[in-house]
């Protein structure tokens, strides 16, 4: 990653609910009987964590789709509550907050 790039630019780069993605999520969930709940894990990534860290945490999402888990990367918002109770709705009983001395 270059690290010239201003952080907006790099958290943008990290995906979130919207449209598309919205509706596939949706239909997603109509399988999720049959894949199990258990199997949605949720990284909730902190402004101030730096972009090598989200970088690790991009490939440990990608090695865990790898493994057939259904895994979301988001930016955590202000109120983390609240997206907490969104995605416990949608299903990821595991939601894991990434934050600068987090080890992944």
């Amino acid at each position: 990653m270059n690290s010239e790039l201003p952080r907006s630019s790099i958290m943008s780069r990290i995906p979130i609910w919207c449209g598309f993605e919205r509706i596939i999520s949706l239909m997603r969930g109509q399988m999720a009987t049959d894949m199990g709940e258990s199997n949605r894990l949720a990284f909730l990534i902190d402004r101030d964590v730096d972009e090598n860290k989200i970088e690790l945490v991009l490939k440990k999402a990608a090695a865990l789709r790898a493994e057939g888990m259904s895994v979301l990367v988001s930016p955590r918002r202000k109120n983390a509550g609240k997206q907490k109770n969104s995605l416990e709705q949608l299903g990821y009983r595991k939601i894991i907050d990434i934050y600068k001395e987090t080890e992944i």
